[in-house]
């Protein structure tokens, strides 16, 4: 049995070339010569600690699309960073009511399920970006993107 080929070439098809034909554009970092597209990716993976190192590599590497890297960048630490800060705060909330008896357990069993509808959000939205920036596109998270527009530009 004979699989389709994924590009579209092949007896009937009709077409002649691959579907998708993108040039990565090449970038090097630390010495290290990587596809763009990869490095963007990075900047958006769900590991808030440790995704500040790329994001201020990032901040910091000269390419040919530099707005697109430094976008990417900003964005993801202005994700993070709220992500970080909303899940601080809720925590110091719980800790507070965990010292109502009973009263305290029905309101932090509730904040639970609120952190965790966020926790899930904040990782679906984390891989939406990782694929959208590993395909080579821009995407702009709402409420985010105007804020990482405004201070990714080179001013």
């Amino acid at each position: 049995m004979n699989l389709p080929d994924p590009a579209g070439r092949g007896p009937g098809s009709g077409r002649k070339e691959p579907l998708n034909t993108l040039e990565p554009s090449r970038i090097t970092v630390l010495g290290y010569e990587m596809d763009l597209n990869i490095f963007t990716a990075l900047c958006y993976l769900p590991l808030f600690p440790a995704v500040i190192i790329p994001c201020v590599i990032a901040l910091n590497t000269t390419t040919d699309k530099p707005e697109d890297l430094r976008f990417a960048a900003v964005q993801s630490l202005i994700l993070n960073g709220g992500f970080f800060a909303l899940n601080a705060v809720l925590s110091g909330v719980m800790g507070v009511f965990a010292m109502i008896p009973i009263v305290g357990g029905l309101i932090n069993f509730g904040l639970g399920i609120v952190m965790a509808v966020l926790i899930v959000a904040y990782i679906l939205v984390s891989l939406k970006l990782v694929v959208s920036a590993y395909s080579g596109q821009k995407f702009a998270v709402p409420f985010i993107a105007p804020y990482a527009e405004k201070y990714s530009s080179p001013s």
